[in-house]
């Protein structure tokens, strides 16, 4: 199994909104993927959320990957996470045993 794991800043004021935009995005991904978000509340910065993703395999992640990136509702997403979004961030991919 792989976890992909992607850390975003977001700007101030704006963690509530992300959140339900994920929330969101997530919803449309069910029954087919897990996803997760966390968001921390200990520690600097505060403005941290974390979304993360269950495939079965590399491939099935990269096939996810590339399908979604040519997707209308995925343009959307973008453009609306884009705006929430400071600099900084980063994408985790682990091998689960």
């Amino acid at each position: 199994m792989i976890l992909w794991r992607n850390f975003s800043v977001i700007e101030k004021g704006k963690m509530q909104e992300a959140v339900a935009l994920v929330q969101e995005r997530a919803e449309s991904l069910k029954p087919k993927y897990v996803v997760r978000i966390a968001t921390n509340g200990i520690g600097t910065p505060r403005s941290t959320i974390c979304v993360e993703i269950e495939y079965e395999s590399l491939a099935a992640m990269e096939k996810h990957q590339t399908e979604r990136a040519q997707t209308p509702a995925w343009q959307a997403f973008a453009k609306k996470w884009d705006e929430l979004t400071a600099f900084g961030g980063h994408t985790e991919i682990w091998y689960a045993k």
